[in-house]
């Protein structure tokens, strides 16, 4: 905008006009109602949308406090404070072992060309992550199935199926032909039910553990009843 400006004498003498020229900077706008899914224990990596702007290509930058954790329980954490301005995503990580989904909350400011625009909520909805029951180790007889049925711990959401990645057995133990191949990334909770391992050192009182993994341990322990 221009002002055209005539400055006046206390005895109404007029000096010659001026222009005085304005320049009104937009303010960065960030698209209202935003929402994002994710997983617990899996990285962020969302764009903040803004109504006026490409971000980051404009040059938008953006603050925010940690994160309102909505419940706010131990079982529930994650989300840090960002408090240098910057364009990049939005990369936290959050671990939720609530059983439910959890909301969490970042108030976002941005900026551009020195301009501050209005901060906006941005909500992630981060489901809750199954855990094992941690009581599932065992024992089981030489030459019988191990009957090992996979199950989540109390308060545990419902896992969907289970990846497993390893199964490692000491030197004295013989895996049957027929066991269930691993690594397996969609196994149901009796995939394991049905594996059988020899023992065949003749101490009647040793254990040789077999154990399955994918992110947690689970110890069968083979005994032989009879020799």
């Amino acid at each position: 905008m221009v002002y055209t400006v005539i400055p006046v004498s206390a005895g109404g003498c007029e000096g010659n006009p001026a222009d005085i020229t304005i320049v009104v900077k937009p303010e960065p706008v960030i698209t209202p109602g935003q929402t994002t899914s994710a997983c617990s224990g899996n990285a962020l990596d969302f764009e903040i949308g803004l109504d006026n702007f490409t971000n980051p290509a404009a040059g938008v930058t953006f603050t925010w406090s940690a994160p309102t954790l909505n419940p706010s329980d131990p079982a529930f954490t994650g989300g840090t404070a960002r408090g240098v301005a910057s364009s990049a995503n939005i990369t936290d990580t959050f671990v939720n072992t609530l059983g439910q989904v959890g909301t969490a909350t970042y108030t976002i400011t941005p900026y551009y060309n020195g301009c501050t625009g209005q901060p906006v909520d941005v909500v992630i909805n981060v489901g809750s992550e199954p855990v094992l029951d941690p009581n599932l180790g065992d024992y089981a007889c030489s030459n019988t199935a191990i009957g090992l049925v996979l199950k989540e711990a109390a308060g545990s959401v419902t896992p969907s199926h289970y990846n497993i990645i390893s199964v490692n057995y000491e030197s004295g133990l013989t895996p049957a032909a027929t066991n269930a191949v691993i690594p397996d990334a969609n196994a149901a909770a009796t995939f394991l039910c049905r594996a059988i391992f020899t023992k065949t050192i003749q101490v009647s009182t040793s254990l040789l553990p077999i154990v399955y993994s994918r992110y947690w341990l689970l110890t069968v322990s083979v005994i032989r009843s009879t020799w």
